[in-house]
């Protein structure tokens, strides 16, 4: 083949290539999520932070608890889970003034963990094997028997071991749009007492409840 042929064959393909992108969505629809967020189970850690498993491997809530839990012994302290509540806060703070302000709210809603926009007109569903979102009827898209399923909360509640459709806003007590480490510290106590009904002091991952997310992959799993 002449060097004039061969460099001829890459501009005849092109037009393929450009007829193969995916078409964007039509005008008004949601952007999908990252690819990244759309893939493997989803674990929304009290603070607000992220936790993506693997499909088959243990649900993400273990990697998180051992990661809170300094000294390993088994148990949450509230001092532990202030402290790794606190410790997502720089991530939060990208231009390290000391305040997540509006614009690094909306950042962690588009690109840190866009299935906080779940139930709002965003995308999302389930992931790593887990039954599928809602529907056009209105159903979950899955069998008639998931469809029986209760509905699941919105946003991050779905994620979460609180029902709190953005953990990081709702640490807004004072609704500037602006979290501050103190309101990030106060959040956090508060969380670990509703997570402490009991009063133990600690919390154990046996004892913890299991997302709403959770809860729907086992049932799909259990009818397979």
């Amino acid at each position: 083949m002449s060097i004039r042929a061969a460099l001829a064959v890459p501009l005849l393909l092109l037009p393929f290539a450009v007829l193969a992108q995916p078409a964007p969505p039509p005008p008004g629809a949601p952007m999908p999520p990252p690819a990244a967020a759309r893939l493997g189970p989803l674990f929304i850690a009290p603070s607000g932070e992220p936790f993506r498993g693997v499909a088959g491997e243990p649900y993400p809530v273990a990697a998180w608890f051992a990661r809170a839990d300094a000294d390993h012994d088994g148990k949450l302290t509230r001092g532990e889970f202030r402290k790794d509540a606190m410790s997502y806060f720089p991530t939060l703070d990208q231009n390290g003034d000391g305040i997540v302000d509006a614009r690094e709210i909306t950042r962690y809603e588009e690109e840190l963990v866009p299935e906080v926009r779940v139930g709002f007109g965003g995308s999302g569903g389930f992931r790593g094997g887990f039954a599928s979102g809602p529907g056009p009827d209105g159903g979950d898209g899955s069998t008639p028997a998931a469809r029986k399923l209760p509905e699941l909360p919105r946003g991050a509640g779905r994620y979460g071991l609180i029902n709190s459709p953005q953990p990081v806003i709702s640490v807004d007590t004072d609704l500037n749009r602006r979290v501050t480490p103190q309101e990030m510290s106060a959040a956090a106590d508060r969380r670990f007492t509703l997570l402490d009904p009991d009063a133990r002091g600690y919390l154990t991952l046996a004892t913890l409840p299991k997302t709403p997310i959770q809860q729907r992959g086992e049932a799909a799993f259990k009818r397979k």
